[in-house]
């Protein structure tokens, strides 16, 4: 009989409650040759987390019962094999359907109505427990900035974080580069671009790298930065990883906690930064629709990154001027060492036809944008689609079991109202999240045709401008064209990549899904 043994550890929990790989590993084996295993295959996954299935040794343990001939899955504990419990429920169905029995060492685990509950019951409360920690720790750090401190340890350039004080004090050296940056932006009003190289001229170390490497993102950064005018908000950005320039992941303003610091600048040139920083902002964004249909929309198929145009002149001293896109990474810089092979310089006039003709025709007939969505759903795909929406229509029953055992055991008085609460609000959020990822699956099947409201769309750009498409000023073709397209995508090669905004795509498509790529060279 053949046995999988999987064991998990993360570096925390391994120094806190020992559950190291090596004993995982034993005690498992150990009960799985109780079992009447005479053959163990171990997957492990050293220092992952179990809030995400995307483990490596899960992923490998799994393939390996989808090749059948497996009788015993064996492991710790639930905790090991999943901390959510919908992953819990997920992979235990799925370990069942390969035909194996799921066995813990530390959890009587029991194939019944009774043993699904407890197991449910379980994995909901560790749940619940590991949320108000994480709630309580938050809560904590802003408690602490709200008494005046930096609740933790962070890094800003011109500033050293004091673990014990839990304070920010002056970097001379680092604090010096910034009066330096401000003073470059704010009175010789240089590009973000000559203050990277500048500081990389002078031989300045970034502040985590360590390394002589500027770019003009990180000056931004450095500008925006308000601690250096003597306040550091907490509580400023969304989620994990939100710097300093990251406009899009800001929370309100009324949301944000000031903590005192002390200050590089005076208030005056801070803020003269900032308004040069908006105005440039704001020029940004007016584009030069008559010279640039696809500004701010073309992307470059190497590196991803917007692809700008550029003009140049025919002859020295010509008056006469060419435009063309361009990757404005694939040039070598300080802040740039190492660009994109992407050195393709294509004329606006051919790209900008070519892509305005492409949405004319959606316009004028939009049957010709459904013969191309229609190729857009490999065979291959459609049964990987159907094999999951399966799978969810079989966990949606095996919930819609689990809730009715539940509420047998509360009418039967077995267990209070109070205590399945919480459980009854978990299902009934799995069994909506499963519900919306199903139809999702379904609406990718069917993205054959337009959606309603896409063809409404489009039977009204027909109606309103169909008749004068080609009259219409830069302007309004820009406006269709960003109404339309997500993305267009040129790369090296030649081709060109539409990504359209219409037709229905599954959610958890990448940004080239529906992409309608065209069979010319530009």
């Amino acid at each position: 009989m053949r046995a999988i043994v999987y064991i998990r550890v993360s570096t925390d929990e391994q120094a806190e409650h020992g559950y190291s790989l090596a004993g995982q590993e034993s005690a498992c084996r150990d009960r799985a040759l109780a079992l009447g295993a005479d053959e163990v295959e171990v997957f492990s996954d050293p220092g992952f987390s179990g809030a995400s299935l995307d483990r490596p040794g899960l992923t490998a343990a799994r393939a390996r019962l989808r090749e059948g001939g497996v009788a015993l899955f064996v492991c710790l504990d639930p905790d090991r094999l999943a901390r959510n419990l919908a992953h819990q429920l997920l992979l235990t169905e799925e370990i069942e359907k390969a035909g194996a029995r799921l066995e813990f060492v530390n959890f009587e685990w029991k194939n019944t109505a009774e043993g699904r509950l407890f197991y449910s019951l379980r994995g909901a409360i560790a749940e619940y427990e590991r949320e108000k920690i994480k709630e309580r720790t938050m809560r904590g750090r802003w408690q602490k900035a709200l008494a005046g401190k930096v609740p933790s340890w962070c890094s800003i350039f011109g500033y050293r974080y004091d673990p014990e004080t839990d304070s920010l004090e002056v970097e001379p050296a680092e604090a010096d580069a910034v009066r330096n940056v401000f003073a470059w932006y704010v009175a010789e009003e240089v590009t973000l671009g000559e203050i990277a190289r500048r500081l990389v001229a002078l031989g300045v170390p970034a502040k985590r790298s360590g390394r002589v490497v500027w770019s003009p993102s990180h000056i931004r950064r450095i500008l925006m930065q308000s601690a250096y005018a003597g306040v550091y908000y907490v509580r400023r950005y969304k989620g994990r990883g939100g710097h300093a320039g990251s406009l899009t992941r800001q929370r309100p303003r009324e949301d944000w906690i000031p903590v005192p610091v002390p200050a590089i600048l005076d208030a005056e040139t801070w803020a003269a930064a900032q308004r040069r920083l908006d105005t440039a902002r704001r020029r940004s964004g007016s584009h030069d629709y008559a010279a640039y249909l696809l500004s701010g929309v073309l992307r470059c198929g190497a590196c991803g990154r917007t692809m700008s145009g550029t003009r140049v002149h025919v002859g020295r001293g010509s008056a006469k001027v060419n435009r063309y896109y361009r990757c404005g990474h694939s040039w070598r810089a300080a802040w740039n060492p190492a660009p994109c092979a992407h050195r393709r310089h294509v004329r606006v006039e051919a790209l900008d036809d070519l892509v305005w003709r492409t949405v004319a025709g959606w316009i004028e007939a939009p049957e010709a944008l459904e013969t191309s969505l229609r190729d857009l759903l490999p065979p291959s795909e459609a049964e990987r689609i159907t094999r999951e929406v399966e799978a969810i229509e079989a966990r949606l029953a095996g919930l819609a079991r689990g809730r009715a055992a539940l509420m047998d055991l509360v009418r039967s008085g077995a267990i209070h109202p109070s205590e399945a609460r919480h459980e009854l609000a978990q299902t009934r959020a799995d069994i909506d999240a499963l519900r919306a990822r199903r139809d999702e699956l379904l609406t990718a099947l069917s993205r054959a045709t337009l959606a309603d409201e896409d063809r409404r769309l489009l039977e009204d750009l027909r109606r309103d401008v169909g008749s004068a498409l080609d009259a219409l000023d830069p302007a309004a073709k820009s406006r269709i064209v960003r109404l339309l397209l997500r993305d267009v995508v040129l790369h090296p090669d030649g081709r060109v990549t539409i990504v359209t905004r219409l037709g229905r795509q599954p959610a958890e498509a990448g940004a080239d899904a529906g992409a309608l790529t065209l069979p010319v060279r530009v």
